[in-house]
């Protein structure tokens, strides 16, 4: 791994496409602090004493809560990057950051939109994929799985998030010219990515990288009021 402290690796996918299990290796690998979009999510509705479930409606009918799940990474990342204003709008966020990444080479971002949120901060920004007819059959047949869903409402959801990312922030979630390493999933066996994917990061060399794609950063760059909010 490259010597810059603290290292910031995103790593993003549809569901089923094996970011968590790809996730929890590299993070023991490299010794790093990682967060998902998840552990937001539940940190979230046991702030407002829901369960998931409950939280989980709750969003869908609050869509402000469902960027401060992605402002409160970002205010992670920004903490891992050094770059986090005095005056954050969550400071518990960048808190827990501060004190996780003390014992941590460096911060590990798994979400959809993690690749974005950290824009040029990442150091390395990766991005997994399979056909979703092999991820619906993973979600499927995955019994640590708490739920499942046929392939249609795989579909649905993904079209349905495609829509609220663009409507958020103005981002083609299957815009993929950001990343510096998209893999299919579904071609290798888990050991073989690793494998590929920790090469790609040792072996990355910024200086003479001239494939670098630089993205805008889309917290800053839009706000979300009643115009942004589609019912």
């Amino acid at each position: 791994m490259p010597e810059t402290q603290p290292f910031i690796l995103t790593l993003s996918g549809p569901p089923g496409s094996g970011t968590t299990t790809l996730a929890k290796r590299l993070e023991a690998h490299y010794d790093l602090f990682r967060v998902t979009g998840g552990d937001i999510f539940r940190s979230m509705a046991a702030e407002q004493n829901m369960s998931e479930q409950e939280f989980g409606k709750h969003v869908n009918k609050n869509p402000k809560l469902d960027r401060e799940i992605d402002e409160r990474l970002y205010a992670m990342i920004q903490t891992a990057a050094g770059t986090t204003p005095e005056e954050t709008e969550h400071p518990s966020a960048a808190l827990n950051a501060q004190n996780q990444l003390r014992d941590a080479n460096g911060l590990l971002v798994e979400s959809r939109l993690a690749g974005w949120l950290a824009s040029d901060h990442a150091n390395f920004r990766l991005w997994c994929d399979a056909p979703i007819e092999v991820r619906a059959n993973r979600i499927q047949t995955d019994r640590t799985n708490r739920k499942t869903e046929t392939l249609d409402e795989l579909r649905t959801r993904e079209n349905d998030e495609a829509a609220r990312y663009d409507n958020f922030y103005g981002i083609n979630i299957n815009d993929s010219s950001i990343y510096d390493l998209v893999i299919n999933t579904a071609r290798w066996s888990p050991d073989t990515i690793f494998e590929m994917v920790t090469t790609g990061i040792n072996q990355h060399n910024a200086d003479t990288d001239e494939g670098q794609v630089s993205s805008r950063d889309p917290i800053k760059d839009t706000t979300l009021n009643d115009a942004t909010i589609v019912e």
